[in-house]
């Protein structure tokens, strides 16, 4: 590609500071090195560009991740629900609780999930509520 004349005017700290580099720059003229100071310019501004396109697909990225995670949670939160009412509904039918001893229940898994320092284990649970009649009998 042939190269055009063009008159460039600049200031003379400009021009040392061009003529102080011309050998770390790896060129031979204040020509070559003004041409390559020019195109890193431009490939950093293209950077920054990039930068601000890559940073909107990164946020819609984790955004629908986000809605998508969101969404399933939701309906999984949904089905356990209906699966722990099933379960309420068929200990409440099955087994004579009275509200005492639903009140001391209620109360330990309160304090045992605070502390996150027991397992829920049904089997913990039919012990306790064993230990809870033997005292009131």
């Amino acid at each position: 590609m042939k190269k055009v004349r063009t008159g460039t005017i600049l200031y003379p700290k400009t021009i040392k500071l061009c003529d102080n580099k011309i050998t770390k720059a790896n060129v031979s003229s204040r020509n070559d090195f003004i041409e390559k100071a020019i195109n890193f310019y431009v490939g950093y501004l293209n950077t920054q560009e990039n930068i601000e396109f890559i940073n909107e697909v990164i946020d819609y990225t984790i955004t629908s991740k986000l809605d998508l995670f969101e969404e399933s949670f939701s309906s999984l939160l949904f089905k356990l629900t209906v699966e722990l009412d099933m379960l309420m509904k068929i200990l409440a039918a099955n087994f004579d609780i009275d509200e005492e001893t639903l009140k001391k229940l209620r109360e330990k898994s309160i304090i045992m999930l605070r502390k996150q320092q027991d397992y829920l284990i049904l089997k913990r649970y039919l012990i306790f509520i064993k230990k809870v009649r033997i005292k009131d009998a």
